[in-house]
């Protein structure tokens, strides 16, 4: 089960590309401005079995260039995210499915697990002042993509 607060079809704005988007629920980083404050809490949003996820994204495939994993902040569900991350890939219909992970930690502090499993990740905290970053919500965040030979840049 993930805890979901929305789902977003058809996302422009959350990744290169047609996305569909997830917003995940719960987030201890408070960042002044925040674009999501009401995905912070966590007894938000629902929970929803993953297997319904999987159908959700299966039905749009055709429509998505790929999936964003949004919050909140993923990375307060870790092992429901993991366990998510491991089902797209085992898929045959959506394991070259393009993944994008938006989280305040570091890049550092995103486990080797979760890194092997998507392609890029978007890090650090949400800072107002230096807003207005393309795919990036403020400036000072790093947008990591993970190259063909799986190098991270």
């Amino acid at each position: 089960m993930l805890r979901i607060s929305g789902i977003k079809e058809g996302s422009l704005v959350d990744g290169e590309g047609v996305r569909m988007t997830f917003f995940l629920t719960g987030c201890l980083h408070n960042c002044a401005g925040c674009h999501n404050p009401e995905f912070q809490d966590f007894s938000n949003g629902k929970d929803i079995e993953i297997d319904k996820l999987i159908r959700k994204i299966e039905r749009n495939r055709k429509l998505i260039d790929g999936i964003t994993l949004s919050g909140g902040d993923p990375m307060f569900q870790y092992i429901q995210v993991l366990e998510f991350l491991k089902v797209i890939r085992s898929n045959e219909k959506l394991k070259n499915l393009n993944i994008w992970l938006y989280t305040g930690f570091r890049f550092k502090q995103t486990g080797d697990d979760i890194k092997e499993l998507v392609d890029v990740i978007v890090d650090g905290k949400y800072i107002h002042s230096l807003a207005n970053k393309e795919w990036a919500g403020s400036a000072n965040q790093k947008i990591w993509k993970k190259n063909k030979e799986g190098v991270w840049k």
